[in-house]
């Protein structure tokens, strides 16, 4: 008999307020005092245009009626929109809608469990998602699809073209929420609400280490729980249902910040453009520069003082960037990490805070300088010493080193990083602290990741090509005297949708399972 502890009700718990965070950005923008976009008037269920056709569709993954809106040309290239969390549904693109019928053959729907759809059956994942879009791609004969995705459904879109590239022609991401793995979307959420409440710079500070704690809090109750249970729940549609069939959109929610993007990421294939909300305070940008690192053909927008919801917050701006997207695909978007040049300066920062540093390196030294920034640095190495809240983004670090020394040297210091490429004799060796890294990787001959003292450490969607595993890491561990790569729960699940269960951390040691 399964036991579920004081921890494993917690889980519940913060599963639920995950879910509800991201499904209430008018909330937090009107804790940001108007600060960041996200302050939308509520859609309204507006009389569908006589040139626009809808219906309400019997699908047969969830078994419910989906309802579908279609305009513009029928023999004009299909666009493809998918909606968010919330109840607006279709009517969240209303306006651009209103802005490529002309052009293209436009098809928006109400996922089910949504605004005009029926309840869906059991967990509402993107994984299922993209089996209803494929069922309904083939039910119109949509072929070439241009797909656009907001929120939640850019993340089915993300899902949907990497598992069914043959149908999609373009993607186009629009703050996407959940891809980071739900510890570094939790903290992500934490730091992006703070930096839009406007606040003095040491109200800010203060208010950011109340929400740091909090999230140190739900940490050790993750690390440490003896059971999953969502986990459990997903064993049972039943029991999925019994819980959350009234509450699509906390269902949803939760099956999101559940999904493992590895295998995905690793499949896709297609020319995308991510837009992004530069205050977005339910999906931080920190997912944005993210996917401009990780997919293969990109470009990043970003839209200057925009929320969550850019098609209805600046709608002109959008609209630009969209149609710049479907007239124009990207091709070789993503800037190059190249290898550090030789004879370039060292770098060392002794007891200051709050510098951002760009440029080629040799060797960087960060000691006691916390908030640190790194952006857009190559370096031959990087040694971080007790410096709390240090960001790297865009980092490549050992690229072409033949010395035998650890790429990146990480002691006592919390480090979040996004798109850092970073090789040597580890990669990367941490000595107590926390470290997250989304988007990464990780490239040695032997070992890619060392631990020494006890440390936190995750990884979002990041690959490692080393001795030990070549392929992606994914989770969080809480971890000493281990050998990350070499840790089998931190790899993408097998057989597919099967969870990733975090380990005790007694269970992480050097002696791990041998290379997949």
């Amino acid at each position: 008999m399964i036991r579920c502890t004081v921890s494993c009700r917690h889980l519940v718990v913060i599963a639920i307020a995950l879910a509800t965070l991201v499904t209430t950005p008018g909330a937090i923008a009107q804790a940001s005092s108007g600060n960041g976009g996200d302050a939308v008037e509520t859609v309204r269920d507006r009389p569908l245009p006589d040139r626009w056709q809808a219906r309400l569709i019997e699908e047969p993954i969830f078994e419910s009626r989906m309802y579908v809106v279609e305009a513009g040309p029928a023999d004009g290239t299909p666009v493809l929109l998918v909606h968010g969390l919330g109840q607006s549904g279709y009517q969240d693109w209303w306006e651009t809608i209103e802005a490529l019928e002309s052009d293209y053959r436009v098809i928006a729907l109400d996922l089910p469990g949504f605004a005009r759809s029926t309840e869906g059956a059991g967990e509402l994942s993107p994984e299922r998602y993209a089996r209803v879009l494929d069922w309904l791609a083939r039910r119109l004969a949509l072929e070439e699809i241009q797909l656009v995705g907001h929120s939640m459904g850019a993340a089915i879109a993300l899902y949907y073209a990497g598992t069914y590239p043959d149908r999609v022609d373009n993607v186009v991401l629009v703050d996407a929420a959940g891809i980071l793995q739900r510890m570094a979307f939790l903290r992500a959420v934490a730091s992006a609400q703070v930096q839009n409440y406007g606040l003095p710079g040491f109200v800010a500070d203060r208010l950011r280490g109340l929400f740091q704690w909090g999230t140190g809090v739900v940490e050790r109750l993750l690390l440490s729980s003896e059971v999953d249970v969502v986990d459990l729940l997903r064993r049972s549609d039943s029991a999925w249902d019994a819980l959350l069939s009234d509450r699509p959109n906390v269902n949803a929610a939760i099956a999101l910040l559940e999904t493992d993007f590895s295998r995905v990421l690793s499949r896709f294939d297609r020319p995308a453009t991510v837009i992004w909300g530069e205050h977005d305070s339910v999906a931080p940008i920190r997912t944005g520069h993210m996917l401009h690192g990780v997919l293969p053909d990109n470009r990043l927008r970003v839209i200057e003082g925009a929320g969550h919801v850019p098609m209805r917050s600046d709608t002109g701006v959008f609209l630009d960037h969209l149609r710049e997207a479907l007239g124009a695909p990207p091709v070789g978007g993503v800037a190059a990490h190249a290898d550090a040049a030789e004879g370039r300066p060292d770098f060392t920062c002794r007891g200051r805070r709050g510098e951002t540093l760009s440029g080629d390196f040799g060797h960087i030294v960060l000691e006691d300088c916390p908030g640190m920034r790194l952006v857009d640095v190559r370096a031959r190495r990087l040694t971080i010493t007790a410096s709390r809240d240090t960001r790297l983004r865009h980092v490549t670090v050992g690229e072409g080193a033949t010395d035998g020394r650890a790429g990146i040297e990480i002691t006592a210091s919390d480090v979040i990083a996004t798109d850092l490429h970073a090789r040597g004799a580890p990669a990367v060796r941490i000595d107590g602290g926390r470290v997250d890294i989304a988007g990464g990787v990780l490239t040695a001959a032997d070992a890619a990741f060392e631990v020494e003292r006890q440390s936190t450490v995750v990884f979002s969607v990041s690959r490692v090509h080393s001795g030990v595993h070549s392929g992606f890491l994914h989770g969080a561990v809480k971890a000493s005297d281990a050998v990350l790569d070499a840790t089998p729960t931190l790899r993408p699940p097998r057989p597919e949708g099967q969870r990733v269960m975090l380990p005790p951390a007694e269970s992480v040691r050097t002696a791990a399972a041998p290379p997949a």
